[in-house]
């Protein structure tokens, strides 16, 4: 698995997360009654979602980086033995 594939495949998971989290939210509002006035937790949930995304961009990026050090680490490996033989 390359690292397209890994970034590719955590932003997939990452929409589907984002659209279930709006999806209840909504749902939620529209099963209690609640109305658009009452604003009541908004802010929490509007923190746990950045903070969901923050994570998952965090997730991305680890993954990224992970896959550039070890291709870095795999070239650098091949061309000393190369040298060295």
């Amino acid at each position: 698995m390359n690292a397209h594939t890994s970034i590719n495949q955590l932003n997939d998971a990452l929409l589907r997360t984002t659209v279930a989290a709006q999806s209840a939210i909504v749902s939620g509002r529209a099963h209690l009654g609640d109305s658009r006035d009452n604003e009541r937790g908004e802010g929490v949930i509007s923190v746990a979602l950045a903070v969901l995304i923050m994570a998952a961009l965090a997730a991305a990026m680890w993954l990224a980086y992970k896959a550039m050090w070890d291709d870095a680490s795999t070239r650098t490996a091949n061309i000393v033995t190369k040298v060295g033989a």
